[in-house]
């Protein structure tokens, strides 16, 4: 999930810094061979995120099957929002926070973010036959949202630092 989060992000986010998020900063190899045979698998990944998110037709999940049986989308979409996070442009500031929010529902839900926050501010929380409903809707949706969060920030993508100007 991060990885088309940081493919898909308004801001060119470095490997450098989302390798060191999505592996730990103190990763330790054998050699530097298999460091850097390890990076180039990571990086031939990373590109074919890229190409599958720009042809547009959908992307290959690797996820494993969580408790219920089911695809864990809970922590690919967990790694999703890490990966938004890591984008040095803040999504909803870029962009419409409307518009943002709603691409991002899916992601939001299928993690258990949006359950979380309602649950600290004390507002109510749907209940278990309602959130299931919610869960299978933004399961169906979570591909097409994927694609979209691409589409929505390719149009708008910073591709070099923002300037100060003092």
């Amino acid at each position: 999930g991060m990885i088309c989060a940081v493919a898909s992000a308004p801001d060119i986010i470095l490997p450098a810094k989302w390798m060191a998020a999505a592996l730990g900063e103190n990763l330790a190899f054998e050699s530097p061979e298999q460091a850097a045979e390890f990076t180039d698998l990571l990086m031939r990944f990373y590109n074919q995120v890229v190409r599958e998110l720009n042809a547009g037709n959908g992307i290959t999940f690797y996820v494993f099957p969580g408790e219920d049986g089911n695809d864990d989308l809970e922590t690919w979409c967990e790694g999703y929002l890490a990966g938004v996070e890591l984008s040095e442009v803040n999504w909803y500031e870029h962009g419409d926070p409307d518009v943002v929010d709603e691409l991002l529902v899916p992601m939001l839900l299928l993690s258990g973010r949006i359950r979380e926050a309602a649950e600290r501010a004390g507002e109510p929380v749907p209940d278990e036959d309602e959130e299931r409903r919610l869960l299978e809707e933004a399961r169906a949706e979570l591909p097409d949202a994927i694609l979209d969060v691409h589409r929505y920030w390719m149009q708008r993508r910073i591709s070099h630092p923002p300037l100060r100007r003092e």
